[in-house]
């Protein structure tokens, strides 16, 4: 519950607040990113997009085959979890002999 006087306080803190920091933005710091023009690179392919957006259309395998990619993924994911088991097997078969 707020009193009157807390609420005047509040409200020209807001204010010295607004006012202090509209002396320390810059004018770019304030511009509305609505008005900020599309910058262009010099590169033709970007904004010229010719492909589908289909899914997995712009990766270097097929997604369609759902048995295909399940093998996929389990090799890509099972070869990066099994490296360190590898790694620690193999210095301690070093280690032994």
């Amino acid at each position: 519950n707020l009193t009157k006087k807390k609420l005047l306080t509040l409200i020209k803190m807001s204010f010295l607040f607004r006012k202090a920091l509209s002396k320390i933005a810059t004018p770019v710091s304030r511009r509305s990113i609505v008005t900020t023009p599309v910058r262009r690179s010099g590169d033709p392919l970007i904004g010229h997009v010719e492909q589908e957006a289909n899914p997995g259309s712009n990766i270097p395998f097929k997604i369609t085959n759902r048995y295909k990619l399940a093998l996929l993924m389990i090799f890509y994911f099972g070869s990066g979890f099994s490296a360190p088991f590898l790694v620690v097997r193999h210095q301690l078969l070093k280690k032994n002999s």
